[in-house]
């Protein structure tokens, strides 16, 4: 009799350390992958999100991407608080005319986009979220 509880006392506490080992690995990893760090599962979310624009708009989000890169640095105006208007529709207007001239030349008149208005308002969305981005992502590295 006494060696049926002991065994059952045994297997309990084996049973009790088991479960502990497998919580402690299921949070381990989670905090390794950066599960619950708001930041990395935005980025995450919102790397999905943009795979899922259209053609055109992918097109744009690179040359934006190229752009933001050679003045993503200390100091620049995408991290002032309220960003300068003009230098922002200076861009604008730089990813909007290199998008004209890059889909003229590998494109036909089917694929081009005629209406340089669309373009405009698309590019300074996408330009504005992605400084979003930027920011917000400078203000947690």
């Amino acid at each position: 009799m006494m060696f049926d509880e002991d065994m059952r006392k045994d297997n309990n506490w084996n049973q009790n350390q088991n479960q502990s080992a497998l919580e402690e690995r299921f949070w381990r990893e989670r905090i390794q992958n950066n599960m619950f760090n708001p930041f990395v599962m935005g980025e995450r979310d919102g790397a999905y999100l943009r795979e899922m624009y259209p053609k055109e708009a992918k097109m744009i989000r690179d040359m934006i991407e190229s752009e933001l890169d050679m003045v993503d640095y200390r100091g620049s105006f995408i991290y002032d608080e309220y960003p300068d208007k003009y230098l922002f529709f200076r861009l604008v207007k730089k990813v909007t005319d290199r998008y004209f001239s890059e889909a003229g030349a590998g494109g036909t008149a089917d694929t081009v986009p005629q209406d340089k208005q669309w373009v405009q308002e698309i590019t300074q969305v996408v330009l504005a979220n992605e400084i979003y981005r930027r920011r917000n992502r400078r203000k947690y590295w």
